[in-house]
């Protein structure tokens, strides 16, 4: 009920247009649609039932498929029953969360700190390993066992363990909160998105590829037998785009902590270019790795991700849905026997194949495949409004772009005006307090935003904001599970 596919493009439905829509057919149509929503019969598409039931002609299906929806997105297929849509902000507009870019640099961190200390690595290496094995032997669900891998082995001894004043949890004593990352946004005309298919690229331990199929249980032989349908989801995916953001190390607050921790001779960050360093350098190891794990045979898709790979030139990251355990996780600093412990303990059980084994991959041409996440960043040396140029001429031809060697990129050391969503000015405290009372408690994106500015505010300011959203949180019942409450705790300890 939510989209419906025809014509090679996804719409997605307004209720309040569909409801007019079928009021103007009369009210049988009103009638059997009520009736196909109660019997399932809508599950099986929104295109089915206005071609099968109001006598739609497919010459027709287009035009009411704009009456009834609110936009409409190139691709899709007639098989689609549900897709993944692309990260938005609250007016619609498509984004990249300054949390999730700032979650990339916090694993790049410390995949540097890891890879440029052999003793501290080899420490981790070995804490790991007796971690995972006392996991296997506790029990307990996936998601807790891989939080308790990376926040008390990584994050706590790495970023986390230095003093601050009336800091009391750890992520309170983080380094990183030195550092500030805004929402990324398209610069204009150069965003296209495109809902396409991806499929699961998976390699057996004797080198050779497949293609994951679904699976089903069978009861009689007890365990997940494979189905004669390939393993495939639909995404909504940037294919082609120039991103721009604003990336800011305090350095106020960085003299804060080396003020209180002078027996640090040396720090493993002091500043945005260690971090880009830090990034560029764990992306270059993925990217030489993956070059590597397409060595193999079974399918020609393997050969044409590596010729993909090998064309990459610049500095890169790898960012979202497809990253895979590789591109959010310091998992390709271990060995791969941990690899695949982790692995087996904290995810799908694959014994001694491959870890990772399989990849999303979009097959974007004829014998033409590509991978999921990858960006480059724009250097200094690059001309923007040439790449400006060639991304509006790719948004005009998706097949193009989905064969350039990669599509979006975050500005760095360039002069330039920003010509997305403008700066917001200084956060008036009244005007915070009023957001905190008025978003809604399901809007994490907004919350994000808002809890990010309360850095820019006096302490007892921050406070304030941060009392009210610990308010309403615990009113609904959110508080304890909610994925912001360490954030919004860090300025009630303050």
């Amino acid at each position: 009920m939510e989209f419906m596919s025809a014509h090679n493009r996804v719409y997605i439905i307004d209720e309040e247009k569909l409801g007019r829509y079928l009021k103007s057919q009369g009210f049988q149509a009103i009638d059997r649609f009520v009736r196909a929503a109660g019997n399932g019969d809508l599950r099986r598409g929104m295109s089915r039932f206005l071609t099968q039931e109001l006598r739609v002609t497919q010459a027709r299906l287009q035009e009411v498929a704009e009456m009834v929806s609110s936009c409409h997105i190139d691709g899709g297929g007639s098989d689609m029953s549900e897709f993944r849509p692309f990260v938005r902000d609250g007016f619609g507009r498509v984004c990249v969360p300054g949390t999730s870019i700032k979650g990339i640099f916090r694993t790049a961190a410390i995949y540097g700190i890891l890879k440029g200390d052999t003793l501290k690595k080899d420490r981790s290496e070995e804490q790991v390993q007796n971690k995972v094995s006392q996991l296997a032997r506790s029990g307990g669900g996936k998601e807790l066992k891989k939080e308790s891998l990376s926040q008390e082995i990584l994050q706590e001894r790495l970023l986390q363990s230095f003093k601050i004043p009336n800091a009391k949890q750890p992520q309170n004593r983080d380094l990183l909160r030195c550092l500030k990352v805004r929402d990324a946004y398209p610069l204009e005309g150069t965003c296209k998105t495109r809902v396409v298919k991806i499929d699961f690229l998976s390699k057996k331990k004797t080198g050779d590829f497949y293609w994951s199929r679904q699976k089903k249980w069978d009861h009689a032989a007890g365990a997940s037998v494979d189905m004669d349908k390939p393993l495939s989801i639909w995404v909504e995916a940037l294919v082609a785009g120039i991103f721009e953001t604003e990336v800011i190390w305090d350095r106020q607050l960085f003299e804060v902590f080396r003020g209180e921790n002078r027996e640090y001779s040396t720090w493993p960050l002091t500043g945005l270019e260690d971090l880009y360093r830090s990034a560029s350098g764990m992306c270059q190891d993925i990217i030489r790795h993956e070059r590597d794990f397409f060595t193999g045979g079974g399918e020609a898709a393997g050969k044409s991700l590596q010729s993909w790979y090998r064309s990459l030139k610049g500095d890169f990251l790898r960012i979202g849905f497809g990253s895979g355990m590789l591109g959010t996780t310091v998992n390709l600093l271990w060995n791969e026997k941990l690899r695949q412990r982790i692995r087996n303990e904290c995810g799908h059980p694959r014994q001694d194949d491959p870890a990772p084994k399989s990849r999303r991959v979009w097959m974007c041409g004829p014998s033409a495949w590509r991978p999921m996440g990858w960006v480059r960043i724009i250097g200094p040396d690059e001309s923007l409004d040439a790449l400006i140029n060639q991304e509006k001429h790719q948004s005009e031809t998706p097949e193009a772009s989905a064969v350039s060697p990669a599509a979006a990129g975050g500005g760095r050391n360039i002069s330039r005006p920003t010509v997305a969503p403008p700066a917001e000015p200084k956060p008036n405290v009244k005007a915070l307090m009023d957001q905190a009372r008025s978003i809604p408690i399901d809007d994490r994106m907004n919350l994000e935003r808002l809890v990010e500015r309360l850095d820019e505010l006096e302490p007892k300011d921050a406070r304030a904001v941060a009392e009210i959203l610990e308010q309403r949180l615990i009113e609904a019942g959110r508080w304890k599970k909610h994925p912001l409450m360490s954030d919004i705790k860090m300025f009630l300890d303050v």
